[in-house]
Formats: structure tokens, C-alpha cells, sequence
């Protein structure tokens, strides 16, 4: 078999050039040959070795080469006839050939290299160069703005066009954007094409690097004119939207306004917002508008008719642009004294809405259990060590000094005695509400 081997090998190294030659050489430890392995019996493996074995790898003299399947081609070269045999080794042949060219650079190296062909391949070049209006269209796909912008059809023509431009975009993971990620890489060498595969298990994604002209191919390629032309497109098709609503572009600088005059006075409408969480019946159209521009976002600037502007716009519930123009006028007139009308008002209004000691909280008949007597039950119970069962709780409330209530100390209580006409049922429902 070995014979075999040798007389179809022993043409192809003579044919080759001389560097070949002396890469061969260099990697294969200065002898011309071709890798056979043997067990340790000297009997002759059945598949051949990869050269990816040797590939910037060492292997321990003493313990030769594992058997493992990732080392060796799949075909066993023993069984195959005249012809396959000399197809396979050919190609063997070509691959030890690739390897020993790469050898020549580190890994670390063709991994650099890799890198800079990807950042410099056009379609990332233009998705870098374009990436603010990518992550707005993606970003503007999915905002409810496009709700309240013209036409209807106009929109809905506008969503369909994002899923083709957008479709190389997404096809490149978030940690491929737009260079390659940090995590470790698998190189795949592939003789027959001239390149390596460059693979990433975690980001399931990888790009072949074509050593020849030092370019890398995308998974999906794309006609970089078309794209160029298409990502301008999809930008400018939006502007025409936005140009063609400009009801709306007023509106929401209107209420660009309304947030800076309201954020302006936030101390006081804070105030405000504490009062009406106290009386939920107190209501305002400026405590209103400040509460919803809480939960709006918008640039600093006033907004644009423009992809690049309006992305920046985040309102929550769109119903809001129909209130902006009431709203509008309670700011324009004389903002600051209105909130300190207000802060007086509704100061007096949560005063006397307050709690209060002579508050009923139970009533029986006409039996009546007070707000401050119903506190210092509640503090009795929070300052007592130990659980008091309702039974003895209501003894204790209606006075009864038990043996063992006097035992504990209880009769002494500051509630002792506190519901002494009540019947005992109605402490105890009265309890029951209470907590």
C-alpha cells in the first residue's frame, strides 16, 4: 500500500515549483513526504492525516498523534481503486500544499488579516458609513409614529421596502457590526477554493477569507450599487412622508416647547403630582401634560421632517398630539402663577382631606370607633413583643383583667378598657376590619 502511495505521490512533489517545495519542506520538518500514520504495531492506519493536524500545532513525539476524527480524512485509502486513489491524493497533496503556504504567518496573523479584509469588504463599509440610518429604520419600523404620518399606503409601501433593504443588514449579527466579534474563531482551510473559512460557534456566523486577492466573502452578498442606491432610497422615501404631514412635525414641536417651559418648573408640578397622588379627585390640564411629557422622549433640538431627526421621537401613546394644542394654551398663560395658584389650592385641598383622630373607621349601631383610637390599637400591637391572640385582645379591650392578662402585665396597657361598652362581637368585628 505504501508502494501504492509513494508512486502516484512521487510525480506531483516532482512537478512542483521549488518554493512550493521549500514550503512543503519547512513544514513537514525538512523531509519530502507524505504523512502516513501507523498504529504502534506498525500497521498502516486506514485514513490518511489532515494537514490541519500540523498547522500551527505541535505534536508530543511520545505519545505520536490522537485518533481522534476531527485529524483525518474520511475515505479509507486502502479500499479505493486506481483512479479514486490518485484523485484523493492529489487533493491530499494540494491541501498539505495550502497549509504549508499558510504556515509561512501565525495564526494570530491570517486572524489580523481576516479582520482588516472584513471592515474593508464594500457592503460593511457602507453598512458602517450608513449605520445611523440603519439603526433608524429599524428603529423607526417599529415606532408609532408611523401611525400619524401620510399616507396610509405610502407607510405601508415604506414597511414592505424595509424588509428587503434591510434583509443583509440583519443578516449580520449585532457583535459582526460592523467588525469582527472578539470571540474565538475556527479557520477552515479550503484548498480547492484558495481561502478560509472563518467560523464563530458563539455568534453562529462566520465569512471565508480568499487568500489570493486578500478579500473576504459574505454569507449573503449583496450588488454593493443596489444597496447603495436602496439604503438612500428607503431614507429619502420616509423625508417625503414626514414633508407630506407637516401637521404633525408642528405639533410635536409644539410639544418640544411644552416639555422644556414644563420641565422648567418640575419642582413645583412634582409638588402637584405628590397632592393629586394624596387626592385622586384633584386634576389639572398642566399636571396632566407634565405627567404624560414624563414618558416622551424627544431630541433637543425641534424635530425635522427627517428619518434622522424624528427617530429621536419616543411618544407612548400617540392620542397625546390631540391635547398638545389645549395644553399649549394653559403654558402660554402665565405658566408660573398658575402653578402657584394651583400649589395653594390644592395644599388647602390634601389639608383637609387628610386623616384625622375624630375620622369614624367602624361603626356599629351606635357604637363609633375613631381614627385615634384605632391607631393605638395598631401601636399596641406593633410595640407588643409577642402575638396577642384576638380573643385576649378583645378581653383587653373591653377591660376584663383575667389572671392572665394581669400575669402579662396587660391590664396596665394604654387600650385597656378602651371599648369597654362595646359587646364583645362587635370588638371583635371591628378588629376583623382593622386588619
Amino acid at each position: 500500500m505504501l508502494t501504492r502511495v509513494q508512486h502516484i505521490v512521487e510525480p506531483l512533489f516532482a512537478n512542483m515549483s521549488q518554493e512550493d517545495v521549500d514550503s512543503l519542506l519547512d513544514f513537514l520538518g525538512g523531509s519530502l513526504y507524505l504523512p502516513v500514520p501507523v498504529y504502534k504495531e506498525e500497521e498502516l492506519y486506514p485514513q490518511l492525516l489532515r494537514p490541519e493536524t500540523f498547522l500551527w500545532k505541535e505534536h508530543s513525539l511520545q505519545r505520536g498523534i490522537p485518533i481522534e476524527k476531527e485529524y483525518f480524512y474520511p475515505q479509507n485509502y486502502s479500499a479505493l481503486s486506481g483512479k479514486e486513489l490518485e484523485r484523493h491524493l492529489s487533493k491530499i497533496v494540494a491541501d498539505y500544499l495550502f497549509c504549508a503556504k499558510l504556515h509561512k504567518q501565525s495564526q494570530e496573523q491570517w486572524i489580523r488579516r481576516l479582520e482588516d479584509a472584513y471592515v474593508t469588504h464594500g457592503f460593511i463599509q457602507l453598512a458602517n458609513e450608513k449605520n445611523s440610518v440603519v439603526e433608524a429604520v429599524e428603529k423607526m419600523n417599529k415606532n408609532s409614529l408611523l401611525s400619524v404620518l401620510h399616507y396610509p399606503e405610502d407607510v405601508a409601501f415604506w414597511r414592505h421596502r424595509v424588509e428587503i433593504v434591510m434583509r443583509p443588514y440583519r443578516h449580520v449579527p449585532d457583535e459582526w457590526k460592523w467588525k469582527m466579534c472578539d470571540h474565538q474563531k475556527n479557520l477552515v482551510m479550503q484548498a480547492e477554493n484558495d481561502s478560509i473559512h472563518c467560523r464563530c460557534e458563539t455568534c453562529n456566523y462566520g465569512v471565508t477569507y480568499h487568500v489570493s486577492t486578500g478579500q473576504v466573502t459574505l454569507p449573503l452578498e449583496v450588488d454593493l450599487a443596489q444597496a447603495t442606491k436602496r439604503i438612500a432610497t428607503i431614507e429619502r422615501q420616509f423625508n417625503d412622508m414626514a414633508e407630506k404631514t407637516p401637521k404633525v412635525i408642528s405639533v410635536i414641536r409644539d410639544l418640544h416647547e411644552l416639555k422644556v417651559a414644563l420641565t422648567a418648573q418640575s419642582q413645583r408640578l412634582e409638588q402637584l403630582v405628590l397632592f393629586k397622588h394624596q387626592v385622586e379627585a384633584l386634576s389639572h390640564p398642566l399636571v396632566e401634560a407634565y405627567q404624560e411629557i414624563l414618558s416622551i422622549h424627544l431630541p433637543l433640538e425641534p424635530v425635522e421632517p427627517s428619518l434622522l431627526s424624528l427617530v429621536s421621537v419616543e411618544i407612548p401613546d400617540m392620542r397625546v398630539l390631540k391635547k398638545v394644542a389645549l395644553w399649549k394654551t394653559f403654558v402660554q398663560d402665565g405658566l408660573e402663577s398658575q402653578l402657584e395658584m394651583l400649589l395653594e389650592n390644592w395644599g388647602q385641598a390634601v389639608e383637609e382631606a387628610a386623616p384625622k383622630a375624630t375620622d369614624v373607621v367602624f361603626q356599629m349601631k351606635d357604637l363609633v370607633l375613631m381614627r385615634g383610637d384605632a391607631e393605638k390599637i395598631k401601636e399596641f400591637l406593633e410595640d407588643y413583643e409577642e402575638e396577642v391572640p384576638t380573643q385576649m385582645l378583645v378581653k383587653i379591650l373591653n377591660g376584663e383583667g383575667t389572671s392572665k392578662i394581669r400575669r402579662l402585665s396587660l391590664h396596665e396597657a394604654p387600650i385597656f378598657g378602651l371599648l369597654r361598652d362595646w359587646p364583645s362581637k362587635y370588638v371583635t368585628k371591628a378588629l376583623l376590619e382593622m386588619r
